[in-house]
């Protein structure tokens, strides 16, 4: 979210525009969460050997409207089954929580 076409530093808390906007989060011409995913797949691919503690925060649906949730679950679903074909779920806890749910106001 530094990337600077899409994050006005002097008023970074714009309707249509930077991370708390209620627009779909691109970066370099692809959805933000697919760089996060794409970095954890990497990252257990290349610690697949050791125990590892990860801790993964997607910001792209942090926004009231309920909209942009949608272009997430592909990602996720995507990331799982990654890690599942990989063996990386043996003995492993996932646990998916949200800062507030559903309960942020939206575009007034």
């Amino acid at each position: 979210f530094c990337d600077p076409s899409y994050l006005d530093l002097k008023n970074p808390f714009q309707l249509f525009k930077g991370p708390y906007s209620m627009t779909r989060k691109c970066v370099w011409g692809r959805d933000s969460i697919y760089w996060t995913t794409e970095y954890v797949k990497h990252f257990f691919h290349g610690y697949s050997e050791f125990k590892k503690a990860f801790i993964l925060t997607i910001q792209d649906s942090h926004e009231g409207t309920g909209e942009v949730i949608k272009y997430t679950e592909e990602y996720l679903i995507s990331l799982i089954d990654y890690l599942d074909s990989k063996n990386h779920l043996k003995d492993t806890l996932l646990i998916f929580m949200s800062d507030h749910g559903f309960f942020m106001p939206g575009y007034l």
